[in-house]
């Protein structure tokens, strides 16, 4: 049966094979960010899990999203924060497995949400699975 920390373990596992040389800051660990430079940060998001049927042991929905969110400093621009992104959205293709789910859609841009000394740009990545 599937768990939350298994969906996890399995996103960073694949999050671990992307072709980047950023620092990534990972979900609970002490992270200080660069100076200068861009990096990425990864967060999980676990929706409640769907019984399906009345059966105690009956199978479950897992349904949940993963948000890769990909940082600079300001004063850069955005394009080559906007290539990495791409490059996250192309990494967790429609169909990828992770853990016992896979990606139920095709992960999404959206905007880029700035602060004083950062800009972020959120890669949100759906997925589902039935054990």
């Amino acid at each position: 049966m599937a768990a939350d920390k298994d969906i996890l373990v399995g996103a960073l596992g694949r999050m671990q094979t992307l072709s980047t040389s950023l620092p990534i800051s990972w979900p609970g660990v002490q992270f200080e960010p660069p100076d200068s430079g861009m990096w990425l940060a990864v967060r999980h998001f676990p929706n409640q899990p769907n019984n399906i049927g009345w059966q105690v042991d009956a199978q479950q929905e897992y349904l949940g999203f993963l948000q890769v969110q990909v940082f600079t400093r300001p004063g850069s621009g955005i394009v080559n924060a906007l290539e990495m992104a791409e490059d996250v959205v192309a990494h967790f293709a429609k169909g990828t497995e992770f853990g016992p789910v896979c990606v139920s859609a095709r992960p999404y841009i959206s905007p880029d949400v700035t602060e004083s000394d950062w800009i972020f740009i959120p890669v949100t990545i759906p997925y589902r699975g039935v054990t």
